[in-house]
């Protein structure tokens, strides 16, 4: 019986923070929200959908960052 490694390997790693760590997504829905009035046009000139909007908004006021 032979064994065969595969021509290359891919892999992903990721790194968990016990603080939750906000990228430039959250700001760009932050400052979007602010300068449209709402949130549903911040999040629909992203081509974001609501839930994750919602997430991110929620998730935000939690951490406190606003």
């Amino acid at each position: 019986m032979k064994s065969y490694l595969p021509k290359r390997f891919d892999f992903r790693v990721r790194v968990f923070m016990e603080e939750p760590d906000f990228g430039k997504g959250v700001a760009q829905l932050l400052s979007l929200t602010r300068e449209k009035g709402s949130l549903s046009a911040a999040y629909k000139s992203m081509g974001m959908a609501a839930s994750k909007a919602w997430k991110i908004l929620n998730r935000a006021e939690k951490a406190k960052i606003f």
